[in-house]
């Protein structure tokens, strides 16, 4: 119920703040935000699948038993329980220090090397530069909150990590509202952004330290060598997010670059509109990952059968609903709300839709096929990625918006809409050999 009270807030808050976005700031200076948005998803790469690789091995230290036959290159024998888990944390938030003065690195880069360059700082010279570093004071909060929230899902309380998650979407969103009906325009915003981030980090932690308190004493691992094994592990995933992003919120940066600001506004409606109800409907899948993995680690091959099957079949019905939603419903409730010309129109819609029931269908077996311990999607997503973004960059000037998704519906038929289904079958017959 967390998970979809996160989504509720998240896809609430969307539908709220986009129109008063667009009435207080104009369509140009709502696009400039809108592609802000687009590099503050770039930067929450720095995670790089530290996230997704440590959540794993927590559920899997929590409850891993010695004696089950459960081989897997991308899980690591830690000391069970608590002892290792706490060794776990200190490696991981070693690695997180690290990852972050890296990203800050390539933040000045594309600030002061890259973006003089595009269509995007003319118009907004003035304020860019306060604008740009509160968005990387924000952005840089979010990231360490990801440690304490990886720890939180791994040990089985992901309903707190989502509640607080929600609760910092919801009033986030609320504090913009007030703010741009306050006047304060762009650099407004990014202070509310701010103060969120900062009071989201607090209660994360807060939450971990009170389910997992520090232990007195626990066992001296050798943490360069868990922090190696964890890079290896996580890059492969963090390869896999660049992968999703070069697919996903890429194309709203990019479409500033290629058409200009005012030009990103529907695209950047329908894509939030979407990844909405597939994180809505990935809740299921993200609500059973960690038990999957205990089952896994405890040998219980019916159980884990029984998660992925059910989630599949939920999962695929809702994703088919959702589908014809952004189709047939979305259009008449965005120019409704937003008004018209705010949302994708005709045949660029009709693309749009029927890339996002491919690309969604794979998903949530993926989900299961890396929660298994193995990760074979690392190639496949990033070639996925570069495939998109180079279609969108040689037909966006010939074609305008349609360009985006007959590049993204292209590049995932030649990769992962073949690749998922083929690992997901393998993991069916692993999960189905006898007890």
């Amino acid at each position: 119920m967390a998970g979809w009270y996160q989504q509720l807030c998240t896809v609430g808050g969307a539908l709220i703040i986009i129109p008063f976005v667009i009435r207080a700031l104009g369509s140009s200076d709502a696009g400039f935000w809108f592609s802000m948005q687009g590099f503050m998803a770039l930067f929450m790469l720095m995670d790089f699948g530290f996230g997704v690789a440590i959540s794993r091995q927590v559920a899997f230290s929590l409850t891993v038993d010695s004696t089950v036959d459960f081989v897997s290159p991308d899980l690591i024998r830690t000391d069970p329980g608590t002892a290792g888990i706490e060794g776990l944390y200190l490696a991981s938030r070693s690695i997180f220090g690290r990852v972050f003065v890296c990203g800050a690195a390539l933040f000045l880069l594309i600030y002061h090397v890259v973006m003089p360059f595009t269509n995007l700082l003319q118009p907004h010279a003035g304020e860019t530069a306060m604008v740009w570093y509160l968005l990387g004071a924000s952005t840089a909060l979010n990231f360490f909150t990801r440690l304490s929230q990886s720890f939180l899902d791994g040990l089985g309380y992901m309903f707190i990590s989502r509640a607080i998650a929600g609760t910092y979407q919801l009033g986030t969103n609320l504090l913009i509202i007030l703010t741009l009906g306050a006047g304060m325009g762009l650099v407004g915003i990014m202070f509310v952004m701010l103060i969120s981030s900062a009071l989201q980090l607090w209660a994360m932690h807060s939450a971990f330290r009170r389910v997992h308190p520090r232990p007195q004493s626990y066992a001296d691992v050798d943490r360069k060598q868990l922090i190696a094994q964890l890079w290896k592990v996580s890059v492969p995933i963090g390869i896999m997010g660049s992968g999703a992003f070069l697919v996903g919120m890429a194309q709203i940066p990019l479409l500033g670059t290629l058409l200009g600001p005012a030009a990103v506004t529907p695209l950047y409606i329908a894509l939030k509109m979407s990844q909405a109800f597939n994180t809505a409907i990935s809740q299921i899948a993200m609500s059973q990952l960690a038990f999957f993995t205990q089952d896994c680690a405890r040998g219980h091959w019916a159980s884990a059968r029984g998660r992925l099957r059910s989630t599949l079949l939920v999962g695929g019905l809702l994703q088919l609903a959702s589908a014809l939603c952004l189709w047939l419903v979305m259009p008449t409730v965005a120019g409704k709300w937003i008004g018209a010309g705010h949302y994708l129109e005709g045949i660029v819609l009709e693309f749009f839709v029927l890339n996002y029931v491919v690309t969604s269908a794979t998903a949530l077996p993926a989900q299961f096929v890396l929660a298994s311990g193995r990760n074979p999607f690392a190639t496949s997503t990033i070639v996925h990625g570069l495939l998109s973004v180079a279609g969108t960059i040689v037909l966006c000037p010939q074609i305008g918006l349609l360009g985006v998704p007959v590049a993204t519906l292209g590049a995932v038929l030649l990769t992962n809409a073949w690749l998922t289904p083929l690992e997901t079958c393998r993991i069916w017959r692993y999960l189905s050999r006898p007890a």
